[in-house]
């Protein structure tokens, strides 16, 4: 995480804490923004975040979505904490610093916490009944009320083209040894044809539905919070479906690099959907329904395109902690993707029988 050009004390004055007994802690879990955690000496706390304005080229567009999901989510029945948004000094709900640094700060939901990975089937269900109680209080959302933050973000197709730029363009020497990735993702692509011919209906999604973006209670260990809003746009259902088994149903990080370890789990597939779709299932048109696995073939595969892109590129996109990094997280993703389609049947009869 970089340091910060400006002085994160003044930006926090500015959102609201007192100037008094202020204490920082940098979140480092997310690849793309820099996030700090702030507290007063009188107890109340907000994060702050620097946008990385490389990926979301209209930061303002950002906080414009945020404010409109929470005004809207507090007239839904969910349950849930929501992000409450902090205005600046002057009333907007961000900020640039001298160096064009770009700003924004909600309130701290407290006694809670996070996990980057599921501890147990029963938490697995309870984040799959979180994101459905979510994503059903957007279903009243109109799409056109909220703006595409990034445009093209799970137009698979679009993805694919760029890894082929990225296989012409990209550094020789990792172009050569992603050889067989390339040629193995080439042969897959036709799924993303099928699913542009799918009349899937436009929906608010949170295009990051992973447990990593869900806060749990320290009280009752149940989800409390879905968080990270920046991607909530335009999309599909299917896509957050397939974030969530991405991130619930594996037995390993998306960055483990032994394949022995890579496996997608039945016994959680089922927790998930246990949760998910009585959350959803009155929410659903029938095409959704029919192909929600298809989004878990879809998000797992164009995530590895993702990777695969940036490390051939250089790692412009993601943060990483290594040189290889981003090709682990590739070849991570493809085991993922390849034991989804081999168990694809059981899965289905799984969905099925919910």
């Amino acid at each position: 995480m970089g340091k910060p050009i400006t002085d994160l004390a003044t930006l926090a004055i500015g959102f609201g804490l007192p100037a008094e007994g202020l204490n920082f802690q940098a979140l480092g879990g997310g690849h793309i923004n820099d996030t700090w955690l702030v507290g007063s000496s009188e107890g109340s706390k907000i994060v702050l975040q620097r946008i990385n304005t490389t990926v979301f080229r209209h930061p303002e567009q950002v906080v414009a979505n945020h404010l409109r999901v929470f005004e809207h989510l507090q007239t839904q029945p969910t349950g849930l904490a929501l992000l409450a948004p902090r205005a600046w000094q002057n009333g907007a709900f961000y900020t640039y610093d001298p160096a064009g640094h770009f700003w924004r700060a909600c309130d701290f939901i407290p006694q809670t916490f996070g996990c980057e990975q599921a501890e147990s089937l029963d938490q697995i269900s309870a984040t799959g009944q979180v994101f459905g109680r979510f994503l059903r209080g957007l279903i009243t959302l109109s799409p056109v009320d909220v703006f595409t933050t990034i445009p093209h973000f799970h137009n698979a197709i679009r993805r694919s083209r760029a890894l082929a730029d990225a296989a012409f363009q990209g550094l020789p020497q990792r172009c050569r040894e992603a050889a067989p990735e390339l040629a193995y993702i080439r042969a897959e692509q036709s799924l993303f044809v099928f699913l542009t011919r799918l009349p899937l209906p436009e929906r608010v999604v949170h295009n990051d539905a992973k447990i990593a973006n869900v806060l749990f209670s320290q009280d009752s260990r149940q989800p409390c919070a879905v968080i990270d809003w920046d991607t909530i746009m335009p999309g599909s259902i299917l896509c957050d479906f397939g974030d969530m088994v991405r991130s619930l149903v594996t037995t390993a990080a998306e960055d483990e690099p032994d394949p022995a370890k890579i496996h997608l789990d039945e016994e959680r597939f089922a927790a998930l959907v246990k949760g998910f779709i009585p959350e959803m299932r009155d929410a659903l048109a029938p095409v959704e329904g029919k192909h929600l696995l298809l989004g878990a073939h879809w998000i797992i595969l164009e995530q590895a395109i993702r990777f695969l892109a940036d490390y051939l590129l250089g790692d412009p996109y993601y943060k990483t902690a290594y040189a290889d990094h981003n090709l682990v997280r590739a070849r991570n993703q493809l085991c993922l993707y390849r034991e989804l389609r081999s168990k694809a049947p059981v899965l289905q009869r799984i969905l099925d029988a919910v």
